[in-house]
């Protein structure tokens, strides 16, 4: 239950004492009078604006209490990245990044910020091997050339 349930149940119940007690004869004319002189009269008197007013709040406390308040999401936050170019004097090398083959020179590659490890293959040539850090927003440019075995 949210407040306005609360407080509208309150003003209902309070409502029905009331209309009793006027009923019962338990209020007087002149406690009547002046309760009525300190709310704003309604027609059937206070009690029934007491639950009128309850019901009210009970009912919009209700739909209220259906509504979620979510924060829209364009997504998952993305990933800051970096990129780096390869180019070899020896054409046709395949570039490995962490293990994964990445494709053969020359190429472009978008990577995550962090600490990466390049492979440079080609058949018959050393493979060159390079550690490096990239950060978001960054590019960096690399030429290798691969020595025969």
């Amino acid at each position: 239950m949210n407040i306005f349930e609360i407080v509208g149940l309150i003003l209902i119940f309070c409502g029905i004492i009331y209309t009793f007690l006027r009923g019962m004869g338990k209020i007087s004319e002149k406690e009547q009078d002046e309760i009525e002189s300190k709310i704003i009269k309604v027609k059937g008197g206070p009690g029934l604006m007491l639950i009128s007013f309850g019901v009210i709040l009970f009912l919009a406390g209700m739909q209220i209490g259906d509504y979620k308040i979510e924060i829209p999401s364009n997504g998952p936050t993305p990933t800051p990245t970096g990129s780096i170019s390869i180019n070899s004097k020896n054409p046709g090398v395949s570039i490995y990044i962490d293990g994964n083959y990445k494709g053969i020179t020359p190429t472009t590659i978008t990577l995550e910020e962090g600490s990466h490890n390049m492979t440079a293959k080609l058949t018959g040539y050393r493979d060159y091997n390079w550690h490096f850090y990239i950060k978001a927003g960054e590019h960096k440019s690399i030429g290798i050339a691969l020595g025969s075995l």
